[in-house]
Order: structure tokens, then sequence, then C-alpha cells
């Protein structure tokens, strides 16, 4: 079994902007899996880059309110929402909120930088 505090893990500011925390990733863990999961936050009146993931990505909307732009769709989304982003889309997501905007982030295969690129 592993158990991981959310309280342990180290914050990373990830390329889109982002203040991320892997909760679970096979380079990091020792676990036999095809995705990786991470707890991502967007602060109040922020968001994130235009970026490009070469991979599946799930977002599920944990607290807040932010409106997700995919390939130029743009979307309100909340808390329980969850969000499905082909491979290749161009994406952001902004805090429309009064609070920070918290998300879980399922990655298949698991998160890779070299697996993402900002777009300007």
């Amino acid at each position: 079994m592993l158990v991981k505090s959310f309280k342990d893990l180290p914050t990373v500011i990830a390329k889109d902007g982002a203040e991320i925390r892997e909760v679970l990733h096979p380079k990091n863990d020792p676990i036999r899996t095809h995705l990786s999961l991470a707890h991502a936050t967007v602060k109040k009146g922020q968001e994130t880059k235009n970026h490009i993931l070469e991979i599946v990505e799930i977002y599920y909307i944990l607290s807040g309110q932010g409106v997700m732009i995919i390939d130029r769709e743009q979307r309100k989304v909340k808390t329980n929402d969850a969000i499905y982003v082909f491979p290749g889309s161009e994406q952001r997501i902004r805090n429309v909120g009064n609070t920070d905007l918290k998300y879980l982030v399922i990655c298949a295969p698991p998160f890779s930088e070299d697996k993402s690129r900002v777009v300007e």
C-alpha cells in the first residue's frame, strides 16, 4: 500500500503557470501505472498560459469556478465537473471565482515535460 499526504508534497510552478503538486507518478513512486495524478491550483484572478499536451489529460474540479478554453471553445466549470482534454488540444483555464481554483489532473500516459509546450 502506498499512502501520501498532500501536505508533504512539494509545490512546483508548471510551464503553464499553475501550482502543481505531483500526487502519484511512476517516476517518483514505486508504482507501475500508465497514468499520473497531480493536484493543481490557479490563484484567484489568474489563468494558465495556452499550452498543448501530446497526451490525454483529465481535469476534475475540486473547488472554485473557472472557464476552460480548449481549441477556442469556452465552457464554465465548477466544483465536481470533469473535463476531458484530447491530446494535441490547445488549452488553458481561467479562474473566474472568488477563491483559488483547485483541481486534480490525470495524465495518460504519465505527464512528461517533453510532451508539453506553451503556445505564445
